[in-house]
């Protein structure tokens, strides 16, 4: 004879359990997730057509809570994720299928603030920080050394620097500011260097006539500072001057230009008035 017991669970605040699940069209179980009044609630789990176990998560409440990890068909972690209230919070890991860390980007509340890559050797390919509109940028040859420096605001670039494996510099992109300042009928132009990275470099202005390869026909002011802020007095013939153009030089400690910017300068036409 043969007995048959079924188990009937009456849990109390109508509580009642239960499992969602999907499959692929060859019967193989694709999805799994308990159930709690209808939410997910507990540990989902998703595996690839041929079996292997491809994602987990956890869920409270319907709503994705703490960690959650993406495999390869081999095993192999393919991403490690964290989350809070629905939303990416805290590292997020991304490897090959050999195991290597290939990168890392960390969140905050579902807004990623910083992005690090990895060359296969391991060493660090590029870091990108983001804040609001900002989003700074530092990458790196494979040796080690840097590469790239850039500052984009507003989806516009703002500053930009090239290296070559050697450490010295390609090209240059440097935010240049000029306008005047008019106190007692003297007469001050005020050049700043918005940003930088080179914090010990001396920073040349002139003011110059261009050749049409541009290279400097003539100079007509020029002026050395520690400071990123230049005030040049100038004199009122200068506003007889046609096709003046701006010139800022970054010199390093070795007195090697390290940057270089051409600026526009603003209507000397303003002078007279």
């Amino acid at each position: 004879m043969k007995y048959y017991f079924i188990f009937f669970i009456i849990l109390s605040g109508c509580n009642y359990a239960s499992v969602e699940k999907e499959h692929y069209a060859n019967g193989q179980i694709k999805l799994t997730v308990p159930l709690k009044n209808g939410q997910r609630h507990g540990t989902l789990k998703k595996y690839y057509e041929t079996g292997e176990l491809q994602y987990l998560s956890n869920w409270k409440n319907d709503i994705k809570q703490g960690e959650a990890i993406q495999y390869f068909k081999n095993g192999q972690s393919h991403f490690e994720e964290y989350y809070e209230d629905g939303l990416s919070h805290g590292l997020i890991k991304e490897y090959d299928s050999l195991g290597n860390l290939k990168k890392e980007m960390k969140f905050a509340h579902g807004n990623i603030t910083k992005e690090i890559s990895f060359f296969d050797n391991g060493l660090t390919e590029g870091i990108i920080y983001m804040n609001g509109d900002s989003i700074m940028a530092r990458y790196y040859h494979k040796n080690g050394q840097l590469d790239e420096i850039s500052l984009r605001i507003n989806n516009q670039l703002h500053f930009a620097r090239k290296y070559n494996e050697q450490g010295e510099v390609l090209s240059s992109n440097l935010p240049v500011l000029a306008k005047f300042d008019i106190n007692n009928d003297q007469s001050r132009l005020l050049i700043e260097l918005v940003y930088t990275d080179c914090l010990d470099c001396t920073y040349y202005v002139i003011l110059a006539i261009l050749n049409e390869d541009n290279s400097v026909e003539k100079e007509i002011v020029r002026k050395a500072s520690d400071e990123r802020i230049i005030t040049i007095e100038l004199d009122p013939s200068i506003s007889n001057y046609e096709n003046l153009t701006g010139l800022f030089y970054e010199y390093d400690k070795a007195e090697r230009i390290v940057g270089y910017s051409p600026f526009e300068l603003p209507d000397f036409d303003s002078m007279k008035e």
